[in-house]
């Protein structure tokens, strides 16, 4: 039987003097099986646990997926409704319609969150304001005079009828918006105050100018009896008299303008119904597959190393 092997001894040192050297100390380190060098890295944690890290990520991921599954889905239905009239009787309005029809786009899709139109839809469905406007959302499409309204619930039929009603609903809010004109009311106001002070004035010149033939009358004579004081009432009566009947004549037309701007109320309509919901069951899935992918490769690896140091621990105990 041959002999063991014995570790070398380790020699004496005079007191106070330095201890072994660097190829000494590795030597019994061997020896001792004692590590020697820095720490693994997170790489060789991974190949000395492979399993550990594979079922691990195995493990998160199905659970993720499955939290996907069973988590209760939500369907889209979009409508699409286009701006199709704006007021042509302003100037400029041909010419700027693209324009103005996509600005006007724009403001009706940020509108469907009005408490004109959340709440007859939240008496109609049954729920509240803030349910409603949680469930609903406006998008315009950048230069277009299109945009859509979606509507997002737990039902694809609730999500149809909602989309669908939304938009009808808006454009009644639209048309009734435009025809509660306050401009009209003040204009009309001002148009009669303005139509009575012509008709005094005009009573006042023909007052004077009745005044002046009758005296005209009864001198019979080629020289007009009437006084320069007389002659410069009568222009400025007749002066006061027109500039009131410009103001009519001017408040009339604007009166008129307005009534046919309120009259024109037809700026949008729905231009595609929606007729079908898209669940996000796909989607989510994905995304909870990713999650579960990304957290258990980390928490594998971390057990990987966890469980590589505790090993390093117990091997220098």
């Amino acid at each position: 039987m041959a002999d063991r092997v014995q570790p070398p001894e380790s020699p004496s040192y005079p007191a106070g003097s330095d201890a072994t050297t660097d190829d000494e100390v590795r030597e019994l380190d061997q020896w001792n099986d004692v590590p020697s060098g820095p720490s693994p890295g997170v790489w060789d944690a991974v190949r000395a646990s492979p399993l550990l890290v594979a079922a691990t990520v195995v493990i998160v991921t199905a659970l993720a997926v499955a939290a996907g599954v069973v988590r209760q889905q939500k369907y889209t239905a979009t409508a699409r409704v286009a701006v199709l009239h704006v007021d042509f009787a302003s100037p400029g309005a041909l010419s700027g319609f693209a324009t103005s029809a996509a600005t006007l786009a724009d403001t009706y899709a940020r509108s469907v969150d009005a408490n004109g139109v959340v709440n007859p839809l939240a008496v109609k469905f049954r729920s509240s304001p803030s349910t409603i406007r949680d469930e609903l959302s406006g998008a315009g499409i950048p230069a277009s005079p299109i945009f859509t309204i979606s509507a997002t619930t737990t039902s694809p039929v609730r999500s149809v009828a909602l989309a669908n009603a939304a938009a009808a609903q808006l454009a009644a809010y639209i048309r009734r918006v435009n025809l509660s004109n306050p401009d009209a009311t003040r204009l009309y106001l001002e148009l009669v105050k303005a139509e009575d002070q012509a008709a005094i004035t005009l009573v006042t010149k023909q007052g004077l100018q009745s005044s002046a033939r009758a005296a005209a009358t009864a001198a019979r004579g080629p020289v007009s009896p009437l006084s320069p004081t007389q002659r410069a009432q009568i222009a400025l009566a007749t002066a006061h008299a027109s500039a009131a009947q410009d103001r009519v004549n001017s408040l009339r037309a604007a009166y008129q303008q307005s009534v046919v701007g309120a009259s024109q109320t037809q700026f949008m309509q729905p231009l595609e119904s929606a007729f079908a919901a898209s669940s996000d069951r796909n989607s989510k899935l994905a995304l909870f597959a990713f999650a579960g992918l990304a957290v258990g490769l980390g928490l594998g690896v971390a057990l990987a190393v966890l469980r590589q140091a505790r090993r390093r621990t117990a091997r220098s105990t």
